[in-house]
């Protein structure tokens, strides 16, 4: 089983998303956006209408994940989401971790739509640096990152 997948992470709004799709275009890889994963296959406990998001099962996602990229590491297997860090380290090629300056985060997710404490708590992940910090606190400062 080789080190078949590029994660792609950071805070919403700093353009996972656009990065994640050229260097799958680039590697001619599979896209895999893990929110839409978590949704479409259930892999979450309940849906939190104060933060507009929805809780995931961390031990299901990782054991459909294992699955999913076990069934497709022929190929690279491009990962965008928030929440990186799930992904095995065996698995992992590269870890890239997205940042963007916390005013133009703010005003990105206020255009598009977003308020009140998920906006808040998502501008302040970005200012603490929490998406970096959960990547090198799960894999490690010599890992693929």
């Amino acid at each position: 089983m080789g080190r078949c997948v590029v994660v792609i992470s950071g805070t919403p709004g700093v353009g996972k998303t656009v990065v994640a799709l050229k260097i799958a275009k680039l590697l001619e890889g599979i896209y895999l956006n893990l929110s839409e994963f978590v949704i479409n296959n259930k892999l979450y406990i309940y849906y939190d209408e104060e933060t507009s998001s929805y809780v995931i099962d961390e031990v299901k996602l990782k054991n459909a994940l294992n699955e999913f990229i076990i069934s497709n590491c022929s190929r690279f297997i491009v990962i965008d989401s928030h929440y990186g860090e799930v992904v095995d380290d065996r698995f992992i090629n590269k870890i890239i971790v997205l940042r963007l300056n916390p005013k133009e985060l703010y005003n990105r997710l206020v255009s598009r739509g977003w308020t009140g404490r998920k906006l808040r708590d998502n501008v302040e992940a970005e200012l603490l640096g929490v998406s970096t910090m959960n990547a090198l606190e799960e894999h490690g400062v010599g890992s693929s990152l």
